[in-house]
């Protein structure tokens, strides 16, 4: 059953404001101390390393409200990214656990991550348990099947805690294939892809 993540983009909303106003949309890394400081979100406690975390997904259509607006715009204005060093994906999580503009590489999907959105689940997590938990946005936009979207949101979610690194070098191997392939309406994991489109639809099998 698919778990709706919430998160509060609006409720942060003057924070992201003045995070997008200081940085240009450009996201330089030498910005990164001064906007977290700026902001009040310096004080995370995931210092660099690999960590074992609880890896969730969200999409266009289970974002709050549905859409691509994020908390803490560093390198996009919205949800984005396609998982290389220079343009990753972003995620989610308690601010207090990781600091807005801190990278992750996620082996799993073999993409690199940016902290930009908060979650509500993975807030109240870390609040209460010190549960380490991420989630990460699926490609997506308002004309994506909804239900393909959830459905590949749930493929890709692990049954379990999985290895991420945090503030990872830049090098490691990184797929090309995205997360969802929105004009396809493909849902892909590892070597094998999974279908999420209607039945009756005989789009083959995009290349590995």
């Amino acid at each position: 059953m698919h778990a709706w993540r919430l998160r509060t983009a609006f409720a942060l909303l003057a924070a992201g404001s003045l995070l997008a106003a200081c940085a240009g949309g450009a996201g330089t890394p030498t910005l990164l101390p001064r906007l977290r400081a700026e902001n009040g979100v310096g004080a995370a406690t995931t210092a660099r390393g690999t960590y074992r975390m609880e890896v969730t997904f969200y999409g266009w259509p289970d974002n709050t409200p549905p859409s691509g607006a994020i908390a803490y715009p560093i390198i996009h204005k919205t949800a984005g990214g396609i998982g290389s060093y220079a343009n990753p994906i972003t995620f989610a999580t308690d601010r207090s656990e990781i600091a807005p503009g801190t990278r992750l590489y996620l082996p799993l999907v073999k993409k690199y991550l940016i902290m930009e959105d908060d979650c509500t689940e993975c807030d109240r997590d870390w609040s209460t348990r010190r549960k380490r938990h991420i989630d990460v946005w699926t490609n997506s936009n308002a004309k994506s099947n909804t239900n393909a979207v959830l459905n590949c949101e749930d493929q890709l979610t692990p049954a379990r805690a999985v290895p991420v690194i945090v503030d990872p070098r830049a090098g490691l191997a990184v797929s090309k294939k995205p997360l969802y392939d929105i004009p396809r309406n493909w849902c892909y994991l590892g070597p094998n892809p999974v279908s999420t489109s209607p039945p009756g639809n005989n789009t083959p099998a995009p290349p590995r």
